[in-house]
């Protein structure tokens, strides 16, 4: 029963973030489309990343990946002090937030590679590319985003 209300967080926060991340890049390019004509795509998915990063984050943290927490449950995990030892840096405010934030750099480096490449060999319009792209990168990013934020 938890894993499908983990999936089913998962997919509701992954719908509000791909609409954020995917609205913010198509106003952006309209934007800048006719300003800067070569670095329309990639500063177009710089700055809509950077909107979806910071939103994506906080409902990965808060709403997808939170510890459900009873009455009579203990506050202290249960994990040995090996599995404690070598997550420790992972369980960090700081370790999560420093692989998202990589994470989210190596996604954004893919996300400029495949829609210029989707553009100079399919001819295909960066829009297209761009939710594409965002289907394929949400299908990576369930399995990456449930190993972040979930403790052994």
């Amino acid at each position: 029963m938890r894993a499908r209300l983990d999936v089913f967080r998962f997919l509701l926060a992954g719908v509000l973030n791909t609409a954020v991340g995917y609205i913010s890049f198509l106003i952006i390019y309209s934007l800048i489309d006719g300003l800067f004509i070569v670095a329309s795509v990639a500063t177009s998915v710089v700055i809509s990343l950077l909107i979806s990063l910071a939103f994506s984050y906080q409902m990965q943290k808060r709403f997808v990946w939170r510890k459900e927490t009873l009455k009579n449950q203990s506050r202290f995990p249960r994990e040995s002090s090996t599995q404690i030892r070598s997550n420790k840096k992972r369980y960090t405010r700081h370790g999560q937030k420093t692989i998202y934030t990589t994470y989210y750099l190596s996604v954004a480096a893919l996300n400029i590679a495949s829609v210029r490449l989707l553009q100079d060999i399919f001819s295909l319009d960066p829009r297209f590319g761009q939710a594409i792209f965002t289907l394929v990168s949400s299908l990576v990013s369930f399995f990456f985003l449930r190993w972040l934020f979930r403790k052994v």
